[in-house]
Order: C-alpha cells, then structure tokens, then sequence
C-alpha cells in the first residue's frame, strides 16, 4: 500500500495526508523520511530550487506533523517519528 504525492505544497501535504489516512482506515504513527537532495553544489543552486528543498523538507514536516496531531490529540495516543538525513554536495 502507498501514497504518492507531492510535499512540496500545502495541498499535496493535505492531499497525500487524507489519502493515506483513507487507505489506513486511521493514524496510530506518523513517520516522515522524505527529502529532496539539492542537483548541484550549494554554490550554484539557484533560489528556485533552495525554496523547493525547504518547503519538501522542513515545511512539508511540519505539516504532516499538524495533520498527524489532529487525528492522533482526540485519540490520546499516538507517535511521530521524523527521520533525517543529509548527502553532501
């Protein structure tokens, strides 16, 4: 089973949040371990593709995150889990 979706915007977030939630039937955990890698040194990446970076990789968390917690606070349980990587350029 899976989602695909598009992190980079707050629609895909809802978007890919709610199909998922629909899929599973509920939310016991959430966890993120997503990212987009920048193409090319950080010298030469050009804003376009930083702002793209941030919203997939720091916004799109907190998002999913904001999603997560409104299924899981009614609830009384639940856990978020965020995983984290980095590739050098």
């Amino acid at each position: 089973m899976g989602v695909e979706a598009d992190l980079s915007g707050r629609s895909g977030c809802e978007d890919g949040f709610a199909r998922a939630l629909e899929q599973l039937g509920g939310l016991d955990i959430l966890v993120t371990a997503h990212g987009h890698v920048l193409p090319q040194p950080s010298a030469l990446v050009d804003e376009e593709d930083w702002e793209r970076t941030l919203a997939t990789n720091l916004t799109s968390v907190f998002r999913l995150s904001q999603l997560a917690f409104a299924e899981m606070e009614p609830q009384g349980r639940g856990k978020i889990i965020h995983v984290a990587s980095c590739t050098p350029s």
